[in-house]
């Protein structure tokens, strides 16, 4: 049963890229407009660009992730956090050739998709095997440090772990040699703030870190996505909003912008796949 058909049948030549974004965000109308902000599922450019709003789903607020380059998908937030034995939920899948979205059943397992679903166990020391050599990460000695030894090279890197229970899991990419370590910084009622660190395993050095409420990536590319924990703004003399700001960058080059900001709170994004 389709259940929604965006106003446009197409997106923009510039949108319809391999880096197009999904976002969930609620875009505050202005002060003195009447009508009610609602959270909404966008799609842009890397760099919020050419911004679709494709859906408003019946629920306030979405779990996002693509099926594959071409389908979107998503849930509500409750159902992903869930607990029992329910093992399929409703959710909608979204064609972006199409411009429909229709209702559908995922498993639980598919609905438990999100970064940390990308990431092994992490002990509080692990080997990993490359090539010929061997790398080891134990935890440092001191508080927020950690070591990454690799065929005998040994060098002491920062890292916010502040103990093993914070170091969440690793991600190897055997091909290009990388290593990214997952931790949690912080939580709240709104939930935790991530930190990620990529680390160059051949010159075991620490490319590159991040930290958002929630981070989207693949370790087969240089790009990430993410969004920062919320914060109250100013939306009228009297009153504040919750915003956070959704963001786009690159492991490589260290360089980060925002993809949506302003008064807007992002709770979600997804990079679409190769």
């Amino acid at each position: 049963m389709i259940v929604f058909v965006a106003a446009a049948l197409t997106l923009s030549p510039a949108a319809n890229n391999r880096d197009l974004v999904a976002v969930v965000a609620r875009i505050y109308y202005k002060s003195g407009d009447k009508r009610v902000s609602r959270s909404g599922i966008y799609l842009c450019g890397l760099h919020g660009e050419h911004r679709h709003l494709i859906a408003r789903p019946p629920f306030e607020n979405a779990v996002i992730w693509w099926r594959d380059r071409n389908h979107l998908r998503w849930a509500p937030t409750a159902d992903r956090y869930g607990t029992g034995t329910q093992r399929t939920y409703a959710a909608f899948d979204f064609d972006i050739r199409r411009m429909q979205a229709q209702q559908i059943v995922v498993s639980a397992t598919e609905l438990s998709h999100s970064l940390q679903s990308q990431f092994l166990h992490a002990p509080a020391s692990f080997d990993i095997q490359i090539g010929s050599k061997k790398a080891q990460f134990k935890m440092g000695e001191s508080i927020g440090t950690c070591r990454l030894a690799i065929g005998g090279k040994d060098a002491a890197v920062s890292c916010s772990v502040d103990d093993p229970g914070d170091l969440m899991g690793y991600l190897f990419d055997a091909r290009s040699k990388r290593l990214w370590l997952c931790t949690e910084l912080g939580f709240s009622t709104w939930g935790p703030t991530y930190g990620i660190y990529l680390f160059d395993s051949r010159r075991v050095e620490l490319v590159s870190k991040i930290g958002g409420h929630e981070i989207d990536f693949s370790p087969r590319r240089d790009l990430y996505a993410g969004v920062e924990h919320r914060d109250l703004a100013p939306y009228t003399s009297a009153k504040k909003v919750w915003v956070a700001r959704a963001f786009a960058g690159n492991w490589q080059t260290g360089e980060e912008w925002t993809v949506l900001d302003g008064l807007a709170e992002a709770t979600w994004v997804a990079l679409r796949p190769d």
